[in-house]
């Protein structure tokens, strides 16, 4: 928690409930960039951020075994930790 996320050019696709859904999040220009308010390591590999879009802010979960392309990046905020690149933490994709 307090960690900072950056979602570079980011794209989900995945199953909530019985409908699919696809989901774009930051560009490679521009990350989208959030605070972790949680993470659930076990089972779905969720992260809840607190960002700001469009000028309002909100909490939003995203499932990190739903990216299919780009980079989520996950970097300590205070302890200088680095940053993590993996399915555990965040994860990396190329197409």
């Amino acid at each position: 928690m307090g960690d900072i996320a950056a979602f570079h050019d980011a794209r989900f696709k995945g199953r909530k409930g019985l409908s699919s859904y696809e989901q774009h999040v930051g560009s490679v220009e521009e990350p989208l960039l959030g605070i972790v308010v949680e993470f659930e390591q076990k089972g779905k590999h969720k992260v809840r951020v607190l960002q700001v879009e469009r000028g309002v802010p909100e909490e939003v979960s995203y499932r990190l075994d739903d990216l299919k392309s780009g980079r989520v990046v996950v970097s300590g905020a205070f302890f200088g930790s680095g940053a993590a690149d993996a399915r555990s933490t965040a994860r990396d994709c190329s197409v």
